[in-house]
């Protein structure tokens, strides 16, 4: 159990630093579907989750400044509008310093206050 554990933790730092965002909310999950029962780390898989959309979206958008919602979408192998209601959720929360452009389709980074809320990723 504990090899499965650590192998599960491998593969999501794995995909997160090769940028596999095709394959990083899958092992996203399946990190925490290991940690689900766990009697401390259990109680924290929903903030978990969370965070690690922030980090992940956070890391894709410093990349390019800008990007198509569709393509991110994409990126993530996620609906277009499951995105647009998570980036909406961050950017309102002041964790994602970006704007959604609805007209063009496209998510903005903006100059960030220098507060370690609104650091991408």
């Amino acid at each position: 159990s504990e090899v499965r554990r650590a192998g599960a933790y491998t593969q999501l730092v794995e995909t997160y630093y090769s940028c596999d965002y095709g394959n990083y909310f899958r092992e996203v999950l399946g990190f925490i579907e290991l940690f689900e029962n766990d009697a401390i780390i259990g109680l924290f898989k929903e903030h978990f989750c969370k965070e690690m959309k922030i980090k992940g979206y956070g890391q894709l958008l410093l990349s390019y400044q800008s990007m198509y919602l569709d393509r991110m979408a994409d990126a993530f192998n996620i609906q277009e509008e499951h995105l647009e209601a998570d980036l909406r959720n961050f950017i309102n929360e002041g964790r994602l310093p970006c704007v959604i452009d609805k007209v063009d389709g496209i998510v903005r980074v903006v100059e960030a206050k220098k507060t370690t809320n609104m650091e991408l990723g």
